[in-house]
């Protein structure tokens, strides 16, 4: 979690550092030359963007329940803890204009946490997994080969399957549906994150983005409600068609 904090703070400082190998401002143009910025050099940074991304996560969960069950809240605080959860995908972007960025995609996402062992029980991970859909806009500082942004957006998880990890070994949700009580299909997530794009080459483009996922209605809507959360960092590899 400190290292992803660190990441947070400096990830707009190494931006501000970065000169792309092609000295290619944000239109796309190459400035070594000093030549007139041309259509096509237009429509590399304003128009569709493709890429693949992996987020690597610290996830955990936060409980909302009535007064009666503040003693169930507490004890489960006691004994849960984060896990390491990962996100990714396929991911499309459309730069709107120099400001503005939108992107959307399709993603597998690992989330849930630990459950600490006690007297009566050994440790053991639930895994929530998840196709989400998202969509995000970014919005821009231009630099020279690179720029930052501030990305803010909405998610849909959609529940692909749950699992109990016991010992490495493997509990199904279908067969032991004890494990997971009220579990919802789907649920909607906020998403915030800072980050950069550095241009790598003439059709390449890389992202860099701490970010903050975390759900605002429940993964389990039971007497106790469940809502996920995540802290990452992700790396994405954009292409121009």
């Amino acid at each position: 979690m400190k290292k992803i904090l660190v990441l947070l703070l400096i990830t707009p400082l190494f931006a501000f550092s970065q000169n792309s190998p092609y000295s290619v401002n944000l239109r796309g143009a190459d400035t070594t030359h000093h030549r007139k910025p041309t259509r096509r050099d237009t429509l590399k940074v304003a128009r569709f963007s493709a890429g693949l991304s992996f987020c690597e996560q610290d996830c955990y969960r936060y409980l909302r329940a009535d007064p009666a069950y503040a003693a169930t809240i507490t004890y489960r605080n006691s004994t849960e803890i984060a896990k390491y959860g990962f996100t990714s995908g396929m991911n499309f972007a459309y730069r709107v204009n120099e400001n503005l960025a939108l992107e959307s995609g399709a993603w597998f996402s690992n989330q849930g946490y630990q459950v600490s062992a006690s007297a009566s029980s050994s440790s053991f991970t639930l895994n929530y997994n998840y196709l989400t859909l998202p969509l995000k806009a970014n919005i821009c500082i231009p630099l020279e080969g690179s720029s930052v942004y501030l990305s803010v957006g909405l998610a849909a998880n959609i529940s692909i399957g749950q699992e109990a990890e016991d010992g490495g070994i493997g509990i199904n949700s279908t067969l032991n549906p004890q494990y997971f009580p009220n579990f919802t299909w789907a649920n909607l997530a906020t998403l915030l994150g800072i980050g950069s794009d550095i241009r790598i080459s003439q059709i390449a483009y890389l992202k860099i983005e701490p970010n903050f996922m975390r759900s605002f209605t429940p993964a389990v809507n039971g007497n106790v409600k469940e809502y996920m959360y995540s802290v990452g960092l992700n790396i994405a590899l954009f292409i121009y068609p």
